[in-house]
């Protein structure tokens, strides 16, 4: 699989590697047989119908879910098996689809809690407040005050984020998620509720996360522009199955994809136009 991603885009450095993952949930089947690869520093786009089994795909990377069989590796180091806490330490961060944000805590208390893996001090230092623990905590909101200036967000500071639009707390979140300094950053459904302005920044940041940092981005929505205007490659499932892959242009023309969003294809016309 990783041959298939260097043939598309000239890379041959794979960060993530999903091989015949197989997921389901009693007679269900969520995703079958479904490979892909991440190459490291790409923008990646996962798109499909709702339903064709894009978030179960990330729950099954980030250790939600438990595939049946199949393999998943990042970065050299298998994730089956792992909890998400453990699959988090080894540099894969999350955003959701339903955002999750601490609504009582203020949005830079919500990205401080994306620091937490690196974090030494112990209990004590931490409710004391003095001495190491005081001086980390300093390092670490220094650190979240440079994630609030790049994503143009100070303003928003110390509102609490149950008070934010949802806009303004996809942001929060994004920034909670590089918090953590990832090596993978998985992005679901980024740009959802929100304005076209919204989505201009969260496509700016997406665009400079990658060319300042090299951060690797996998990035799952349904808006087609954003998708083809971000990514360097994109896959396509439907129905749990991968049926594409390839550069956006290139892949946005394929007839089955084509046929997945719009539930009808070219022979199914034809053959329409025979009958009548």
């Amino acid at each position: 699989m990783a041959d298939v991603a260097a043939d598309i885009t000239g890379a041959g450095d794979t960060l993530l590697d999903v091989q015949d993952v197989e997921l389901r949930f009693g007679g269900i089947v969520a995703l079958q047989d479904v490979s892909l690869a991440v190459p490291r520093g790409l923008v990646v786009g996962i798109i499909g119908p709702n339903g064709a089994g894009k978030t179960s795909l990330l729950n099954c990377i980030n250790g939600f879910y438990r595939p049946q069989s199949g393999s998943i590796t990042f970065d050299g180091t298998s994730l089956l098996g792992l909890h998400p806490w453990e699959v988090a330490a080894t540099g894969i961060s999350r955003t959701f689809q339903n955002i999750e944000l601490v609504d009582e805590a203020s949005a830079v208390e919500n990205i401080m809690v994306g620091r937490h893996r690196h974090m030494r001090r112990g209990v004590l230092a931490a409710t004391l407040f003095w001495g190491r623990g005081r001086r980390e905590e300093v390092e670490h909101r220094e650190k979240v005050e440079e994630l609030i200036d790049f994503l143009d967000i100070g303003r928003l500071r110390n509102r609490p984020a149950g008070s934010l639009a949802a806009g303004q707390r996809k942001l929060v979140e994004i920034g909670r998620a590089l918090a953590s300094e990832p090596k993978l950053l998985l992005l679901d459904e980024p740009s959802s509720g929100m304005t076209t302005e919204e989505k201009e920044d969260v496509a700016r940041f997406i665009v400079r996360m990658k060319r300042e940092s090299g951060l690797t981005q996998v990035l799952i929505e349904h808006d087609i522009r954003f998708v083809s205007d971000l990514c360097d490659l994109v896959y396509v499932l439907d129905f749990g199955r991968r049926i594409a892959a390839g550069p956006p242009a290139e892949v946005m023309q394929d007839e089955a994809v084509v046929a997945a969003y719009l539930g009808r294809s070219e022979e199914d016309d034809a053959a329409d136009a025979s009958v009548s």
